[in-house]
This record gives structure tokens, sequence and C-alpha cells, in this order.
């Protein structure tokens, strides 16, 4: 299920999205589209579109200390949210 989620993290979901659609990409590739210098920061935005159901996670197959990020369509995320709301 997804949830709603604030301002502030769907201004960075929009420039991530933008860029990568629904797309793999890095930790590193999000902090330059995001344009974030604090890695403390880039983790908490990530970690909350996790939560929120926005965003997936996996395993870099190379690396397994490293992860790969993937976006939801904003279309499948509210679908998430309208069923949700409905039970």
């Amino acid at each position: 299920m997804a949830n709603t989620i604030p301002k502030w993290i769907m201004e960075r979901y929009a420039a991530l999205y933008k860029k990568y659609k629904e797309g793999d990409f890095t930790f590193q590739e999000a902090m330059k589209i995001v344009k974030e210098d604090d890695k403390v920061y880039m983790s908490m935005v990530l970690s909350e579109l996790r939560k929120s159901g926005w965003l997936e996670i996996k395993i870099n197959p190379d690396d397994a200390r490293k992860r790969i990020y993937k976006l939801f369509s904003p279309e499948s995320v509210v679908q998430k949210i309208e069923l949700k709301e409905r039970e």
C-alpha cells in the first residue's frame, strides 16, 4: 500500500521521476539529481519514499553493500492510495 507524502518529499520525488521515470538509479545519481550533498538527508528522503510505497529498493547484484532504487509511477501510487482509502 502507499501513503501520501509531504510536499518537500514530493518535490524530490518529482525531480527523480523526471530523470529516471521507472528506471533504476543509484544513491549517488539521486544525490546529483536532487542536488543534495548531505548523505544523511538523502538517505532520509529515500527511506521516506520507500516507507510510503513510492520507491522500491533492491540490492545491487555486483556489490551487496550498495542499493539500486526504482520509483513507482505516480499513477500506480495514486491507485494504491485510493485502494487503501476504500478499505
